[in-house]
């Protein structure tokens, strides 16, 4: 508590060293279980946050494990299909330290339904343009802010969800939102076969159609996080 009294004191607030500070998202939430996720308070977010976690991760596996495959059959040598992959992944580091940055200047609906909006656009396109060594250069570009979209919009939803729950179910609340998006990753499997043999504009229209149903799920969201500058003003600082 004494610390937390010296971070408000640098904030110039005035406060005793005897101040009780309390998490009042607390009450009513008595014990750190699956079923105090679904109490009534949490029920409609819970459940819109496991889908989003769950069509989120999908895509992302479905594209380290098939996108190589899809470009080396569309005629790319095994270098550039490579090279292609690393650009998605480098674009997702992008991607997650601006959508962090997002977050604290517009707060979190506003941040991750950008770049997962963003993200269903670009599949659109991938989808949408015929991929050949013509195009490569327009590809390369396009998977590189495809991972920068998608991976931020992932990265994202972890700060999301330990936002959303109090305390004492916050690592239950998190831990039980990605286990349910790992399921996605495992279906991302036969999901990714699927897409394959109906060609590439198929496995973008997947990608697309799972990125917008995670834009969907955090729309529905109601306990989004503010903008730091909202927090701070709503405080008097």
């Amino acid at each position: 508590m004494e610390k937390v009294a010296k971070s408000v004191r640098i904030l110039d607030q005035a406060a005793a060293a005897s101040k009780a500070f309390i998490d009042r998202r607390d009450v009513g939430v008595e014990r750190a279980s699956l079923t105090a996720l679904f109490t009534a308070g949490f029920r409609r977010t819970t459940t819109a946050l496991w889908i989003a976690f769950f069509f989120c991760l999908l895509p992302v596996y479905v594209l380290y494990a098939w996108a190589p495959t899809l470009l080396t059959g569309k005629g790319f040598d095994v270098q550039t299909a490579s090279f292609g992959l690393a650009l998605f992944n480098f674009g997702g580091v992008g991607g997650c330290i601006v959508t962090g940055w997002a977050i604290g200047r517009y707060g979190t609906r506003v941040a991750i339904l950008t770049v997962a909006g963003a993200a269903t656009i670009g599949a659109v396109i991938l989808a949408s343009i015929p991929l050949s060594t013509e195009t490569q250069p327009l590809l390369m570009a396009l998977l590189c802010i495809e991972g920068f979209c998608l991976l931020g919009a992932q990265g994202s939803l972890y700060a999301l969800a330990a936002h959303i729950y109090p305390t004492n179910v916050r690592s239950t609340g998190v831990g039980a939102a990605a286990g349910f998006g790992r399921a996605g990753a495992i279906v991302s499997a036969y999901i990714g076969t699927f897409a394959l043999n109906y060609g590439a504009t198929m496995f973008f229209a997947v990608i697309a159609f799972c990125v917008a149903i995670t834009f969907i799920a955090v729309a529905v969201i109601d306990m989004h996080q503010a903008a730091m500058k909202a927090e701070t003003a709503s405080s008097g600082i």
